[in-house]
């Protein structure tokens, strides 16, 4: 009985740190170290055991490179695998493949393409580490916890959470927000190739470059103001799925049956008792909303303070109501410059790239006539653009950011240029 108890322990401890390489959790060189203090044809079993999904004639040719990999065992044959090991994420990019995306009916050379593809030429998935990863998922799934629950959760230090926050910020993936202007009676607005002086009672939010030429003011105003170019937000929805953007799951690998249901904010807070205080009267109202879109945890309260002349107190207080009223809604938003941020203009709701891409904005728009339009705001991997312009170039307009100026900000976000100027997509080939 006793010697059960320690075989299990140690297979435990095995099966611990394999788990740890197909989870991209440890270096490939510090699981050659530590993986030599363990049978090696435990481990190679426990390894195979790894995969029951997978045919034998596949488990037995990665079994093999398994092998050879961390034994160093010559007598193992080079394979059709062998290739990709060289790969920092091989290993977990394995682990994907067989729980996400394989299925018994794939040839070998069906799986080989996924890796040719996959690793050598896909360069757009980020290169996140561990507990960037960890903080992303947590966050994904409820974007209100407090650096101290995270910590906990984690087994980490409050101070170890800010900092992988901020340089996650820097790459422009962040805690921002979803707004419900429309709430405090500010109309959201799309403003298409206009470059004229849209008044005093517009806040600019930001400006849009696309290819193929297009120009777009994205802003706030106190009062409508009417024109053939301007259209008005009626409904908006986000969506970040942390699962695609950790794993790096293109929209072609995904199975219908593989989907998971993901956490959406929508703009839907139309109560007559949310209009608690009025924009015009209090100026500082759009910018601390504006702060709070880029940075929900952290916004400028004392710029904001200082520019106004209203108390910090003041503006925690209205901050603290607004959320409560889900006037402000925390939530992940993904704008990093090795993804492709795309815009779609559609005279339909694009539902089926809801939970297939990484992040996703939506915008239900109207002009003065009533004609509804979707615009629609993604962030993707390189590799999807040629799928979505083949599946939407005869019934959407399908542009990509070239370059997006974010105007009159009273905050000094380290956010990243989204400037893909060198490598544009060109969508008439």
């Amino acid at each position: 009985m006793m010697e059960n108890k320690k075989t299990d322990i140690h297979n435990a401890k095995e099966s611990k740190l394999i788990s740890s390489l197909l989870d991209g959790s440890i270096e490939v060189r510090d699981f050659r170290l530590l993986i030599g203090y363990f049978s090696k044809t435990k481990v190679t079993n426990l390894f195979r055991d790894s995969f029951p999904k997978f045919s034998s004639g596949v488990k037995s040719k990665i079994t093999d490179v398994f092998t050879r990999c961390f034994f160093s065992n010559t007598k193992v044959d080079a394979n059709e695998f062998w290739r990709f090991v060289d790969f920092r994420n091989f290993w977990a990019e394995l682990r994907k493949f067989h729980n996400i995306i394989y299925s018994r009916n794939m040839t070998l050379s069906e799986v080989i393409k996924f890796f040719e593809q996959t690793l050598f030429q896909t360069k757009s998935r980020l290169d996140l580490n561990f507990l960037q990863k960890k903080i992303i998922e947590k966050l994904g799934k409820n974007p209100s916890s407090l650096y101290k629950q995270l910590a906990e959760d984690l087994g980490i230090s409050e101070k170890k959470v800010s900092v992988t926050l901020k340089h996650l910020n820097a790459r422009g993936v962040y805690l921002g927000s979803l707004i419900s202007y429309k709430s405090l009676n500010l109309h959201e607005f799309f403003s298409f190739n206009r470059s004229d002086n849209l008044g005093e009672n517009a806040v600019l939010i930001d400006r849009f470059l696309l290819f193929p030429d297009l120009n777009i003011t994205h802003g706030i105003m106190s009062r409508k103001k009417h024109g053939p170019s301007f259209y008005y937000v009626r409904e908006k929805k986000m969506y970040f799925n942390p699962d695609i953007l950790n794993k790096g799951i293109s929209i072609q690998d995904w199975k219908d049956d593989s989907l998971t249901k993901q956490k959406y904010f929508s703009d839907s807070s139309t109560s007559a008792e949310l209009k608690i205080v009025s924009s015009e009267k209090h100026p500082y109202i759009p910018h601390l909303l504006r702060n709070c879109e880029l940075d929900f945890k952290r916004p400028d309260i004392k710029t904001i303070a200082e520019s106004h002349d209203v108390s910090a107190r003041t503006l925690f207080r209205v901050k603290s109501k607004f959320v409560e009223d889900k006037i402000i809604q925390p939530c992940m938003v993904v704008e990093n410059p090795d993804l492709l941020q795309v815009v779609i203009i559609s005279k339909s709701e694009l539902v089926e790239l809801y939970t297939r891409v990484p992040f996703i904005r939506v915008y239900q728009i109207h002009d003065d006539f009533g004609d509804i339009s979707w615009f629609s705001y993604l962030s993707i991997f390189m590799s999807d653009f040629k799928y979505i312009y083949s599946r939407l170039r005869h019934h959407a307009e399908v542009f990509q950011v070239i370059d997006r100026q974010i105007k009159d900000l009273d905050i000094n976000l380290d956010l990243p240029t989204l400037s893909h100027a060198n490598r544009k997509t060109y969508t008439n080939k």
